[in-house]
């Protein structure tokens, strides 16, 4: 390793360690925002079984923290993306996949989708293990958002 290499590895870590302070910073904003204005809000996600502080922080951010303009689970999951197409033609269906969506949004709730479906004596488990056996594994946790949430 010649001194120019060793150099540019510095430059690298003091970009990494400001990255992180950012990250720091943004987060506590997040927070203080989230606990002037939404605090109400908060503690209704954060009892969402698998939801913690920086989930529902995204959830908020991500649907402006009224949740009246959704009228009901599957309009929040249809908007993140969560639906599967219906593309059938003849009866026979050409693609299942899920529509586009709110990405950051689809993230979150496929992740706290992920903590909720493998809970002990949880009625999510018992859902995702029902639709786990005609589905695939992670078919099935798509599902778990629009079924049981909200």
């Amino acid at each position: 390793m010649k001194e120019h290499h060793r150099q540019q590895l510095e430059w690298k870590k003091e970009e990494y360690d400001l990255f992180e302070k950012q990250i720091v910073q943004c987060i506590k904003q997040m927070e203080r925002i989230c606990t002037e204005h939404f605090s109400k809000e908060m503690e209704l996600l954060k009892s969402i079984p698998g939801a913690d502080d920086t989930s529902a922080m995204i959830i908020i951010a991500e649907t402006g923290g009224d949740m009246n303009v959704f009228e009901d689970s599957g309009k929040i999951a249809g908007w993140a993306g969560l639906r599967p197409g219906n593309d059938e033609s003849a009866g026979k269906y050409k693609s299942t996949a899920t529509t586009r969506g709110n990405k950051y949004l689809r993230t979150i709730l496929v992740q706290v989708s992920w903590v909720i479906s493998g809970m002990k004596n949880s009625r999510f488990k018992d859902k995702f293990n029902s639709l786990a056996i005609r589905k695939p594994g992670k078919k099935a946790l798509i599902a778990i958002p629009e079924n049981c949430w909200w």
